[in-house]
């Protein structure tokens, strides 16, 4: 079945947008300074756990996507609190503290929504924003994605909940782990309406909107799984492997080395299924892992094309 999508005429532009007031000074320097000059950002939220277990392996990726691109320095990290400011700054150069007092309740779940409204911020200022969880690595350059024919038009696009998906029947088909807003009055009104449903799960919320057709001349898509790949549909799989190994990590290579991924294609790998306890500590095996792999796919590339040169 076909991703679902919603799509119009004619070229996206950025038109006069609304004015939020509000914005913190120092938010909409970090922004501006880290935007390309399309302009765009990559903007995602962190706590300590994810500081440590995630964010190395996403800017070990952005930077073996291009070294000479300097890609991390399009990324927004958003933390709470000085001494996580402190860690972040430690190992990345654009983290922006959040001030806003916690409230009791699921801290994940409010950084989640935090994050769409730094988004938000963004948008306002007519900076176009790839909003993504820090689980995840990169395989190639994301800015590439809004030159692409069929993603360059729309307002929003998003990455499928998982590689498998059915969306007759999924409850949710969008992830919310990588998905963009392009600097339009339609992806503002999205924004917008989405942090009306903060009490739905972000997922949920997202999807029921894009379903209701109530932003006027919004258009949008689901990428191709192949084009943003979840690995949550590995887990029956990598339980398997895990039995047969007696490993996690070698039920991971395992796996990679019997089942090759379209490495092509893949701008990113995606790892939001790994269950507690040891989430950190199965997502860092994912991504140390997937980018070994895709190390050795680009030098084996690498290698052909140079032969076949001389």
């Amino acid at each position: 079945m076909q991703n679902p999508t919603a799509t119009r005429d004619g070229q996206r532009t950025a038109v006069s947008l609304t004015k939020v007031q509000g914005a913190s000074p120092s938010l909409t320097t970090t922004l501006k300074d880290a935007a390309t000059s399309d302009p765009a950002v990559l903007l995602s939220v962190a706590d300590q756990k994810s500081l440590v277990s995630s964010l190395p392996f996403v800017l070990s990726s952005l930077a073996a996507c291009g070294p000479s691109l300097h890609l991390a320095d399009h990324l927004v990290v958003v933390v709470r609190g000085f001494r996580d400011k402190d860690l972040c700054d430690s190992l990345h150069r654009r983290c922006w503290v959040d001030e806003v007092e916690e409230v009791p309740g699921n801290q994940v779940t409010q950084l989640i929504w935090r994050k769409a409204e730094v988004a938000a911020t963004a948008i306002n200022l007519g900076i176009g924003v790839f909003a993504v969880d820090l689980d995840l690595v990169f395989l190639q350059n994301p800015f590439k994605l809004l030159i692409e024919p069929e993603l360059r038009k729309l307002d929003y696009f998003a990455q499928p909940e998982a590689a498998d998906a059915d969306y007759s029947y999924r409850e949710a088909w969008v992830n919310t782990g990588f998905h963009y807003f392009a600097p339009t009055l339609p992806s503002q009104k999205l924004l917008q309406h989405w942090l009306k449903n903060q009490s739905a799960w972000d997922q949920t919320a997202m999807q029921s909107l894009l379903l209701s057709n109530t932003i006027t001349g919004l258009s949008w898509q689901v990428l191709d799984s192949n084009m943003a790949r979840s690995l949550c549909h590995l887990d029956s799989a990598l339980s398997d492997l895990t039995s047969e190994t007696g490993n996690f990590a070698a039920a991971v290579r395992a796996y990679f080395a019997r089942h090759e991924p379209h490495w092509d294609r893949a701008v990113l790998f995606h790892f939001p299924c790994c269950s507690e306890p040891a989430a950190a500590t199965c997502k860092s095996i994912l991504a140390s892992v997937v980018l070994e792999f895709w190390l050795q796919q680009r030098q084996t590339q690498h290698h052909h094309h140079g032969s076949s040169v001389r």
